[in-house]
């Protein structure tokens, strides 16, 4: 199917980005993200062409896995305090209870959905709080400001919070 073929293209496209910015110690954090992305791109053809999903569901966890990739990255982009990986750990033991309920596929995206809004709430926090400091020691704080990023993150709530309303209106 052309949707397997796109999701494989773009599987490797996101891969060799993580390669090539894995060295940069400040992008780490986006790199495991785009690897994620990868390993959900392959898991979806795997599952769409029922290879694992006669076995197990697994794609609806990545739902819950996504918020705190996220928020990891802008964490490290704002050189916010690093996390220990006990700290880190903690914000995916959700996703790994919710592993043998993926029969309520409906439920799990539900969660996952309120999990990324969460997680986007705490992140325009944290740029605001980097705002506000940026704007307290630097004289040129407009230099610094990471509106892209404000506005990317709002265009995923927008595209969160309607895909929660499309799935709620599902049968």
């Amino acid at each position: 199917l052309p949707v397997h073929l796109l999701q494989i293209v773009f599987s490797c496209q996101v891969s060799f980005i993580a390669l090539l910015i894995w060295n940069q110690e400040r992008y780490r954090s986006l790199a495991v993200f785009f690897i994620f992305q990868a390993v959900l791109s392959l898991m979806n053809v795997l599952e769409g062409t029922n290879t694992t999903s006669q076995y197990y569901l697994v794609t609806p966890i990545f739902t819950l896995i996504i918020g705190p990739l996220l928020y990891f990255f802008i964490r490290s982009l704002v050189n916010d305090n690093a996390l220990t990986i006990k700290e880190k750990s903690a914000h995916f033991i959700l996703a790994l209870i919710a592993l043998p309920f993926t029969q309520y596929t409906q439920l799990i995206i539900a969660f996952g959905t309120l999990s990324q809004i969460i997680y986007l709430l705490l992140s325009f926090r944290l740029i605001a709080r980097y705002h506000a400091t940026t704007k307290a020691v630097a004289s040129d704080a407009d230099r610094y400001k990471l509106t892209w990023l404000v506005k990317a993150l709002t265009v995923f709530t927008i595209a969160i919070v309607l895909d929660l309303i499309r799935m709620k209106l599902q049968t």
